[in-house]
């Protein structure tokens, strides 16, 4: 009789025991696999939290500026730089027609000419064109006997000039611009050009440089 109920002490003592420690063991696992499927969620929210509690994390970052003396040193090289460029392009490229320019303004004071040339393509059978814009007092429109004459011998020495001042052995074209400036917004310009290698007359041509009539008239 007291063996049973030894047994039966034991038995209610072990089993409240071995339920709890079980009840926890799988608490513990279901805790632990509820984690495991949590942890992006987590750590998502975590990363929101710590945006919104961290006030530095979220500010937005100061405009990159420009110093004034790093704007100043900027321009003056970009002023350096323009310069050096037109230097070099004036001596290169303008540098072999500059002869004629200066017999052009010594020949015909106040023309103020400008003087350039090469080929129109890179193509080695395109002419060589030396082309000459210069200022007169002489009405290029007009149709009076001395305005044509004085033309006449305009286009005659400014040939002559181009041949001995221009070191251009293939030049086969001049083409010659001449304006006169009557008001700031009013220009009479006509232009001409001499085929040398054919010893043709002077013609006239538009502002694309195609022939306006046969010939100019040589009288």
């Amino acid at each position: 009789m007291l063996g049973e109920k030894a047994n039966v002490a034991v038995t209610l003592w072990v089993t409240p025991a071995i339920l709890a420690k079980f009840q926890g063991l799988v608490t513990r696992r279901v805790t632990a696999t509820l984690k495991v499927k949590q942890v992006p969620f987590l750590s998502q929210r975590n990363q929101r939290h710590i945006l919104m509690s961290d006030p530095q994390s979220i500010a937005p970052s100061a405009p990159r500026t420009i110093s004034g003396r790093g704007m100043v040193i900027g321009m003056f090289a970009m002023g350096i730089t323009a310069t050096g460029l037109l230097y070099a392009y004036s001596t290169l490229h303008l540098g072999p027609f500059r002869p004629l320019q200066e017999a052009i303004v010594k020949e015909f004071p106040g023309s103020s000419p400008r003087v350039d040339g090469g080929k129109k393509r890179m193509q080695l059978d395109t002419p060589t064109i030396l082309r000459i814009l210069m200022k007169s007092e002489i009405d290029p429109l007009s149709e009076s006997e001395e305005s044509v004459r004085k033309i006449l011998a305009l286009r005659k020495r400014i040939a002559e000039l181009a041949l001995e001042n221009v070191p251009l052995p293939d030049l086969a074209i001049i083409e010659l611009h001449v304006y006169k400036l009557v008001q700031e917004d009013q220009i009479l310009k006509r232009s001409y050009r001499l085929n040398i290698k054919s010893a043709t007359d002077w013609i006239e041509i538009d502002q694309r440089g195609e022939p306006m009539q046969k010939a100019v008239d040589t009288k």
